[in-house]
């Protein structure tokens, strides 16, 4: 029997095997453009692919100015709502991003941005709730993952970019239609 969407994403978070490894992709506003061009129905391309994990719409980002350095009709340098100084090359109506320069180096820098961090309800988009309705009753009953830190990867840390546990609990808890707020942990 082949397995849920579901299913097969809370096999693999427990570590067992599941029938197969639960499938994401990203796709280009320029190649869903050509896909439809070329005779794509309306579906969603991520239920046309199989995707079981998609990004939650909310704001996980350092909450920086955006501060454009360089830019011309090829490329755009730019830092970036983290902070991070990145240039983008033009790809038609796309850009292919390239990061020279990251806020968050070492257990020093990501202390000083520790507060930029903490859960606001204002990180939540209009659009948050129903795409955490569809990815829990779409389809495929995809999981909803956020960025990590990249500093804390690299020293082993669960640390995640703007308390994304509180974010999961809230929509969850609204979208069940259960008042009670989520607890916000430390950072």
């Amino acid at each position: 029997m082949e397995l849920t969407s579901r299913e097969r994403v809370q096999l693999a978070l427990r570590g067992e095997e599941p029938d197969r490894v639960p499938y994401q992709d990203i796709f280009w506003k320029s190649t869903i453009a050509r896909w439809r061009q070329e005779g794509l129905s309306d579906v969603e391309p991520t239920d046309y692919f199989g995707c079981e994990i998609t990004r939650l719409g909310a704001d996980y980002s350092l909450q920086f100015p955006l501060r454009t350095i360089e830019e011309t009709d090829r490329y755009r340098v730019y830092v970036d709502a983290d902070g991070a100084t990145r240039k983008e090359i033009a790809q038609g109506d796309d850009w292919t991003p390239h990061w020279l320069e990251f806020t968050v180096t070492d257990a020093d820098s990501r202390a000083r941005v520790r507060e930029r961090l903490t859960y606001k309800e204002s990180r939540i988009g209009p659009a948050t709730d129903q795409i955490y309705a569809n990815a829990r009753s779409g389809p495929s009953c995809r999981l909803l993952r956020a960025r990590i830190l990249s500093s804390d990867v690299a020293q082993n840390r669960p640390g995640e970019h703007a308390d994304c546990h509180v974010y999961r609990a809230r929509l969850g808890r609204r979208h069940d239609g259960d008042p009670r707020p989520a607890r916000v942990r430390s950072v």
